[in-house]
């Protein structure tokens, strides 16, 4: 009865780390939404930050509904798979950090990189890589 009532200390820090990595998926994805919409204005404290989607709204939006979306696929996965990979076999808690935490820094810098990816496509004239646009003649002005 005893260890039924009373939970072991690494069940408990299992179980602290799972609710942990699962909240914070849930919280990336509440995060993702607003920028996968499009409803997020230029900033500097909010959204995929770099020089040429803070200097011109054409990119800003494309980019940030591009990385916003990247964002809650790592947010989903993480909530739904965090509480299953703990049951792998001999998953120790100190394993499990680094997996969990390891997998969401590797999707993390995935998703920096396609979204760095895309917007050079964008600043190139080429939505979603495809052919070229006329979006660079609006935005470069010729002396």
């Amino acid at each position: 009865m005893r260890g039924i009532v009373t939970l072991s200390r690494k069940g408990y820090l299992l179980d602290t780390l799972t609710l942990l990595y699962a909240v914070g998926g849930l919280g990336l994805m509440a995060i993702s939404i607003p920028l996968a919409l499009g409803k997020v204005p230029p900033n500097i404290l909010y959204g995929f930050r770099v020089r040429a989607t803070l200097e011109h709204a054409d990119l800003w939006y494309p980019t940030n509904r591009y990385a916003g979306q990247r964002l809650f696929v790592v947010g989903l996965v993480s909530a739904l798979f965090a509480p299953l990979w703990r049951l792998l076999p001999g998953m120790t808690p100190d394993a499990y950090a680094l997996f969990c935490g390891g997998f969401i820094v590797a999707c993390l810098l995935l998703t920096v990189a396609q979204s760095m990816r895309y917007l050079h496509a964008l600043e190139h004239g080429r939505d979603r890589f495809g052919p070229a646009t006329d979006s660079n003649a609006e935005r470069n002005v010729n002396p």
